[in-house]
């Protein structure tokens, strides 16, 4: 039996995750956990490619690599040349030359190189962190863990296809092999401790996509061995897909067990319709408009986000109807893409792709116009950006947005100590430690440990406070597992280098974790680990500065500064110290108890007035 039949099951799920992945953009409410309508995707790819491979080697003994990739590149190379390089049309009309169009034509060049997911690791601190908001082509990682995917998948089938003639049936052979590189990709994405890494790269999603291949390779056996009605399946795979996409799981354990539920969800709605076709919830995921917009998902997923992030980053607005707005825009462009473009070149009605050699010349020429185009934008942006700044604007946009340049090692999330030094001659350190508001310090505390002559260390995991053995009650948020590690090594360094460092600054967003919501329990906790964490340090002879943190701005402030001016950036200042209040006091209660020991400054003091 082909396993390449067409299935509209399985562009009604193609749907469903489409639907939620937009509406998790837009920000509609009721559906935190949207994101994970790309496991679906991973899973549904791995079925598709493996089904097609599978049909290939039955018939044929071997894999045809020129019309496996002509077909890849007719599938995916238009509809992203076309986004693309629209996204990077607009880019140049609306975003200022450094950062933001520099960081658009690296995307660019690295989404047609398939290796975006790799840059945004490096790029960012992680998927879910502030900066990853404003880049227009973040969607395209999940499309580089797919071409990435498709590099190593048919060389895996092809070895284990070979291994039957020493003995034993393929697919017998096959499933254990992927069965055993699932489990492996599973492990890694669990627990690897670099979980920005976990999230984007090919490897701790292999598990997804060889999820849906196991569903190929089990085949016809799955009827032997499944005794559970097809419909039980199939409302079972339902809910296990569904929940997480309205209740996100939580990010660190993401994309391991937190992924699990989408992935098997989506495997036994793939089995229970392999099974019966006709069962209910088959033939509901079949209906017609969920197969129209599933055969339009690719297209609108490459559209929606580009469009969204453009209009966020220069109107510097939030609006649920607007970005609604935009999203069906999306999809209206999509369609056309859709019909005048993707299906055509996909089924060689295209004269660019009426025989394998026309597909693979055209997808070549789509990524060199596409890699030429990037490279000369970022080559000098100044000279293509339509958007006026000021040199200050310009350093203060690079100072906000690229960590990779301000602090050479971005944190890996483990035991790691000393994520970068400045000046490492200087005998006597100054030690930065903290989450990213710590990072964002760096220029600051350089110029101060140059001023006393002093080297500068860095040691900084986004949304890890150093705060060591913090423990709030059930139902508080707490820290990940690596960020406890990487609190108890930080701390064991500055104990064992004490006689080198001359002061310690340490500040955070706690407010994160003890501000709105949080139980007058889990302050009290905070106080006492963070009253311990001073301790240990001046117990040392190390002198201790903790900054508190800064006021939290609506809007993003150099954004906003260059889009419209400084002023309107501004909140109410009775509002902010309110809304900082129950930190501030946790934060001078611990100091407190150092006996004098650590010093505090408020940046309050100088970046507010009486009423803003």
């Amino acid at each position: 039996m082909s396993m390449v039949r067409y299935r509209p099951d399985v562009d009604g799920l193609r749907a469903i995750a489409i639907l939620v992945v937009v509406a998790y953009h837009v920000g509609a409410p009721g559906v935190t956990g949207g994101f994970t309508g790309v496991d679906v995707f991973f899973v549904l790819s791995g079925f598709l490619i493996t089904g097609i491979l599978w049909d290939e080697l039955q018939q044929s003994n071997r894999i045809s690599w020129r019309t496996f990739y002509a077909r890849r590149a007719r599938r995916l190379l238009p509809a992203l040349a076309f986004t693309v390089l629209l996204t990077l049309g607009l880019g140049v009309l609306l975003l200022p030359a450094v950062p933001d169009l520099r960081w658009l034509a690296q995307s660019t060049v690295a989404v047609a190189g398939f290796g975006s997911n790799m840059l945004f690791w490096r790029q960012t601190a992680g998927y879910f962190g502030v900066a990853a908001e404003s880049l227009p082509l973040l969607h395209t990682w999940s499309l580089a863990v797919e071409e990435q995917f498709y590099l190593v998948w048919p060389l895996v089938l092809l070895g284990v296809w070979r291994l039957r003639r020493r003995g034993g049936r393929f697919a017998t052979v096959a499933t254990v092999v992927v069965a055993v590189i699932t489990a492996g990709s599973f492990g890694l994405a669990s627990l690897m401790s670099d979980r920005s890494g976990a999230f984007y790269l090919m490897p701790t999603r292999l598990w997804e996509l060889a999820a849906g291949a196991l569903v190929v390779l089990v085949g016809r056996r799955i009827g032997e061995w499944v005794r559970v009605r097809p419909l039980v399946l199939a409302t079972l795979g339902l809910v296990l897909m569904l929940v997480p996409m309205v209740v996100a799981p939580t990010p660190r354990w993401f994309p391991g067990l937190g992924a699990l539920p989408s992935v098997v969800g989506t495997v036994l709605l793939l089995i229970a319709g392999q099974l019966q076709p006709a069962n209910r919830v088959s033939r509901s995921l079949s209906a017609r408009p969920l197969v129209f917009i599933g055969q339009r998902s690719y297209s609108w997923y490459l559209l929606h986000w580009p469009l969204l992030v453009l209009v966020r980053v220069v109107t510097l607005t939030d609006s649920l109807v607007r970005d609604l707005g935009i999203a069906a825009l999306a999809f209206a462009m999509a369609h056309l893409l859709h019909r005048w473009l993707e299906h055509p070149w996909r089924t060689g009605r295209s004269r660019f792709t009426r025989t394998t050699t026309r597909s693979l010349l055209s997808g070549g020429v789509l990524l060199g116009i596409t890699v030429a185009c990037g490279a000369m934008v970022l080559r000098k942006p100044t000279a293509f950006s339509f958007v006026d700044v000021t040199p200050s604007q310009a350093a203060a946009l690079e100072e906000n947005r690229r960590p990779w340049d301000v602090c050479p090692a971005l944190p890996t999330g483990g035991e790691r100590t000393v994520d970068c030094s400045f000046d490492p001659e200087a005998s006597t350190r100054l030690v930065l430690v903290g989450d990213s508001h710590a990072f964002g310090l760096i220029p600051a505390m350089r110029q101060a440990a140059q001023q006393l002559g002093w080297g500068l260390d860095v040691m900084w995991d986004p949304g890890c406070p150093f705060v060591v053995d913090y423990r709030p009650p059930s139902g508080d948020r707490g820290f990940d597992s690596a960020c406890v590690r990487e609190n108890k090594a930080d701390a064991a360094y500055l104990a064992a280098h004490a006689s080198q460092i001359g002061a310690v600054v340490t500040t955070s967003r706690a407010s994160t974790f003890i501000g709105d919501g949080a139980s007058e329990v889990a302050r009290q906790v905070w106080t006492q680990a963070l009253a311990g964490t001073l301790s240990t340090i001046t117990g040392a002879g190390t002198r201790v500065v903790l900054l508190h943190d800064v006021p939290h701005f609506k809007k993003p402030v150099a954004q906003c500064a260059i889009r419209k001016s400084a002023r309107s950036c501004a909140v109410d200042a009775s509002d902010a110290r309110s809304a900082r209040q129950p930190v501030f006091d946790a934060e001078q209660a611990a100091v407190a108890q150092t006996n004098g020991k650590v010093l505090t400054w408020d940046p309050f003091d100088v970046l507010c007035d009486a009423t803003r």
